[in-house]
């Protein structure tokens, strides 16, 4: 695992030595065990190095195919590499320099091509490769983001690099926050591909390359897409239950076995959930000794899963760390987010997934974890909980002068009708905050289609450009493939999430707070033939009287007895409320000033104030809307702005 940097300088952006090794320095945490660099003419490729397989000079980067046409910096892991490598070597004698994948995957570059190479890979990973005979440039992405990947298109020029940071190292780029971008990302919580936080800066999207020479415009291309998993998924179904458990179970424990490939030590998150205790079970499974498994645990029981993780390890006779985290661990932690996260990003189960990364490198440098399985197997209660929304909402006559009178009344009133409408919520739904739920129900109210209903309640503020201080802000689309047709309600809300949610906040989350720490994370279950194979089950063996993730369940069942993993999913949660109103609100009351808000002049003060205000008094906002907005200024403070 790396980070990596690149420019192709000219008019646009100017590139020497010197720059190059600020864009690598701002990535040190990527790769702390060394760095290396290559240049030819105005192109230069810099690495940081976390070193993983081949520990020797060999496995050095930016490096250079055998026949000296190809130039490659990339981070990542190619799980299949030996198999590769031995498709290489049929007819034609090799003289490896060493065991790297980074070996094998330019040999494999230079041999076949952009496209049959990424059809042949399985892993993750981002790069960049030069080809010194045509000039080419061409970025890549793994099929679902696990990796990151930035680039930046100037003039004659172009910039690539792991995070945003290291453009902030480029005195061309105007890395500056656009009123856009700030307010697309308060829309969701997180900033989408192929948006940056900076209209100067983009990102590539996952499952997808790009191809660049100098005068022309960058020529992006798909190679795999959920969509794509979908369509096939539907040529080839699985409907007997019996065939589905045995040939999911069979790619599983060979997603987590490949994923064992290492020269250094690894172990596994563990939450005692579903996902994580399959994947521990499995990797235990495939392992003569005792497994390296980490969790941790808060001592509010609401948010808690330390013991069910404990309860899980036992079982499987792993080798368990745990760490209880106090208040105060959590709290001195929260002013470090906006740096440690590179752009601003608003998941606030970021505190506790850095929290067991940086446990779990203290005594492992790689970590598998369990994401994923929500996406593909239908895991979010949400799923069900949408639909049936969504057909009493669709039902209400008039539902746009619904949605005006409930965003306009005063919030004293809402709270006097709220007992009022609490019968007709769904259970699940909850009524906690009701009158706060009902203000911010206008988007959904309003809703065309089930689409947009959707969307609505997943988002972030209902109305983010108001809370902007540039009046043309707007909110921008994010990369959004083509949607399969014949698509139902269910199968719409795990296609987006999979092209929206995962990309775009989940692996993002676990990225960063693995890599602030010199961790490599490896997903097992988003192993792209898993995700082709969770396309090919009907709704029925996915979902079981209304539960989730049915087969995946059915198999960890074999390995963990029932009692020790069913139980009511629970996230990986911090009592955020609390925490603002208590020890964090001297903090966010500075963030928030009008004062500063004024100065820095990317917030309207007045809107944000009348927010935190609100929230202090227990009015409509949430939390989670105010996080957003926290961790934005937290941001814009790790940047000096």
């Amino acid at each position: 695992m790396c980070g990596i940097a690149g420019i192709v300088a000219g008019r646009g952006i100017a590139g020497d030595q010197t720059r190059i090794r600020a864009m690598t320095g701002a990535l040190q945490h990527r790769g702390p065990d060394g760095d290396g660099y290559w240049e030819e003419g105005d192109v230069y490729f810099g690495h940081r190095r976390l070193s993983v397989i081949d520990l020797s000079p060999a496995g050095n980067q930016p490096m250079v195919s055998h026949d000296g046409r190809f130039v490659l910096t990339y981070n990542g892991e190619v799980y299949n590499h030996q198999v590769l490598r031995s498709e290489l070597e049929q007819g034609v004698a090799i003289a490896w320099r060493g065991s790297s994948d980074t070996e094998t995957l330019v040999e494999a570059l230079a041999r076949w091509g952009i496209e049959k190479t990424l059809a042949r890979v399985n892993g993750m990973f981002a790069f960049g490769l030069w080809d010194r005979r045509t000039s080419t440039l061409t970025l890549a992405r793994d099929p679902f983001g696990e990796k990151p990947l930035y680039y930046s298109v100037e003039d004659d020029s172009l910039a690539f690099a792991s995070e945003f940071v290291a453009f902030e190292q480029l005195p061309t780029i105007d890395a500056a926050p656009d009123p856009s971008s700030v307010a697309t990302y308060l829309s969701r919580w997180y900033v989408p591909a192929p948006l940056s936080i900076a209209k100067a800066v983009a990102k590539l999207p996952e499952g997808c390359f790009l191809v660049w020479r100098r005068g022309d415009r960058p020529e992006v291309k798909s190679y795999w897409s959920v969509g794509d998993a979908v369509s096939r998924g539907r040529l080839a179904p699985v409907t007997d239950p019996g065939e589905a458990i045995a040939e999911l179970e069979t790619l599983l424990t060979d997603a987590v076995k490949i994923r064992l490939m290492s020269d250094v030590p690894l172990g596994t998150l563990l939450s005692g959930g579903v996902d994580s205790s399959l994947v521990a079970a499995l990797m235990q499974k495939s392992s003569a000794a005792p497994v390296r498994t980490f969790s941790i645990g808060f001592q509010e029981e609401a948010y808690n899963e330390a013991r069910d993780a404990k309860g899980v390890a036992d079982f499987l006779g792993t080798e368990h760390t745990e760490l209880y985290v106090t208040e105060a661990d959590a709290l001195a932690l929260v002013p470090r987010l906006g740096s440690i996260y590179d752009e601003p990003f608003a998941d606030s189960s970021q505190i506790p997934t850095f929290l067991v990364c940086a446990m779990a490198r203290r005594h492992v440098t790689v970590a598998l974890t369990g994401d994923g399985g929500d996406e593909l197997f239908a895991g979010y209660t949400r799923y069900t909980l949408v639909s049936d929304l969504w057909k009493r909402v669709s039902r209400i006559p008039g539902r746009n002068r619904l949605a005006a009178l409930v965003e306009n009344l005063p919030t004293g009133l809402l709270r006097f009708l709220a007992p009022v409408i609490a019968p007709l919520v769904p259970k699940r739904l909850g009524t906690d905050n009701l009158a706060g739920k009902l203000k911010r129900s206008g988007p959904m109210l309003k809703a065309a289609g089930f689409p947009e209903f959707y969307s609505a309640f997943i988002g972030g503020w209902p109305r983010p450009e108001a809370l902007v201080a540039d009046p043309g802000a707007v909110i921008m689309p994010a990369y959004s493939p083509t949607e399969p047709e014949g698509m139902t309600d269910m199968d719409l809300m795990m296609w987006w999430d999979s092209i929206n949610l995962l990309p775009n906040d989940l692996l993002v989350k676990v990225d960063r707070a693995s890599m602030a720490v010199g961790l490599e994370g490896r997903m097992p279950l988003l192993d792209r033939r898993i995700a082709e194979f969770a396309w090919r089950l009907p709704r029925k063996l996915r979902l079981l009287d209304g539960v989730g993730k049915w087969p995946l369940r059915a198999i960890l069942h074999k390995h963990v007895p029932r009692e020790l993993v069913e139980r009511p999913k629970m996230g990986f949660g911090i009592p955020l409320d609390l925490w603002l109103r208590g020890g964090l609100k001297a903090w966010a009351s500075d963030l928030l000033s009008p004062a500063r808000l004024r100065r820095q002049g990317l917030l309207n003060p007045a809107a944000v104030d009348e927010a935190w205000t609100s929230f202090l008094a227990s009015g409509p906002h949430s939390s989670t809307q105010i996080w957003t907005l926290l961790m934005l200024q937290s941001w814009m403070d790790s940047r000096g702005r």
